[in-house]
């Protein structure tokens, strides 16, 4: 029963506040202020976390490959 009254608080909050002229009361509201004001930020943090993504799956895949092989890894070098 919590539960399915926290969805419905999360649903219904945003409209609740009241937005200034011109914009719609929604969550894109706010997401469009929050990069307004610190989207520098957020870029840099965009692309920090496809690096890692990137160079995670790479791992992955040589790990995979490897494996599929029959080769060990040689991890001391």
């Amino acid at each position: 029963m919590k539960h399915r009254i926290l969805v419905l608080m999360t649903m219904v909050w945003p409209w609740t506040v009241w937005a200034h002229p011109g914009h719609v009361n929604t969550p894109l509201h706010a997401l469009m202020h929050l990069i307004e004001d610190h989207g520098a930020s957020l870029g840099l943090v965009f692309i920090a976390m496809v690096v890692v993504l990137a160079l995670t799956v790479m791992q992955s895949r040589g790990k995979r490959t490897a494996t599929r092989l029959g080769r060990k890894r040689d991890d001391t070098r």
